[in-house]
């Protein structure tokens, strides 16, 4: 058991200077999990996002895409602002 212990307590030392050789390592392990948290509990912090705007480009103006249109807006989550007929004119 001692013998194992010691052989983790190894391998622990050598990705911790694996990890401290280069500043990406250290950057990717703790700096970029950190920021991610920070931005989706912000992101979050009034509960899940309701009625976000939503375009909708719609090219071949079909009553398939009419009723996925409609299917997007009757949800909560999201809100047809505007109805597109360009790719051109959607550039925000």
């Amino acid at each position: 058991m001692k013998l194992f212990k010691i052989d983790i307590f190894k391998s622990c030392q050598a990705e911790i200077t694996r990890i401290t050789s280069r500043r990406l390592y250290i950057i990717v392990v703790f700096i970029l999990p950190v920021l991610s948290i920070l931005f989706f509990t912000s992101l979050l912090k009034d509960g899940i996002p309701t009625k976000m705007p939503i375009a909708i480009v719609d090219l071949d103006h079909s009553a398939i895409s009419r009723k996925i249109a409609q299917n997007i807006d009757v949800t909560q989550l999201s809100k047809v602002t505007i109805y597109l007929q360009s790719e051109t004119g959607s550039h925000v």
